[in-house]
């Protein structure tokens, strides 16, 4: 018999932004270390909203140790219309840090929102809500956070973000 204080993994398939932005808010509203994600354009239908915000700022608040990690592949729009996850930068950079990764534009790069280490949804293509939810599958979101970090690594600081911290 397992143990009774870990679940099995559950897979959901979302088809609907409404599906989407609910799992997002509720995985974020369950963060207790992390959240991670790599998007195109920190997607201002997902992300750029108050119920997010305060999600994603409660969990800046919780601990020093908490932290929030953006790659995005476009930023200029997320600076010209003032995105509301842009307030997090008055937070230090190790709990929230934004980077940009150049992207070839034929090349449909799969969008994710990771939360802590074990949950994670994944758009294939971010042109279409059609994607999967992932809750309490660690080995899922381990591989992709791997991906992440990979990523991370070839990704740089946006100039036009970092005056908004000055």
């Amino acid at each position: 018999m397992g143990d009774p204080t870990t679940t099995d993994p559950t897979v959901i398939k979302l088809d609907s932004f409404e599906a989407f932005r609910d799992r997002t808010l509720q995985l974020a509203q369950l963060a207790q270390r992390q959240i991670t994600i790599f998007t195109s354009d920190l997607e201002p239908e997902l992300y750029d909203s108050s119920a997010f915000v305060e999600m994603a700022l409660a969990l800046i608040k919780r601990s020093r140790q908490t932290r929030i990690r953006i790659i995005a592949t476009e930023t200029r729009r997320l600076v010209e219309t003032g995105h509301q996850l842009l307030k997090l930068f008055r937070y230090t950079d190790e709990q929230f840090q934004l980077k940009k990764i150049s992207a070839d534009p034929a090349v449909i790069m799969p969008t994710y929102f990771i939360c802590d280490d074990h949950s994670l949804i994944r758009r294939q293509n971010p042109a279409f809500y059609q994607g999967v939810c992932y809750t309490d599958d660690r080995l899922r979101a381990k591989d992709q956070m791997e991906d992440f970090e990979q990523l991370w690594n070839i990704a740089s600081d946006d100039p036009n973000l970092r005056q908004l911290t000055l």
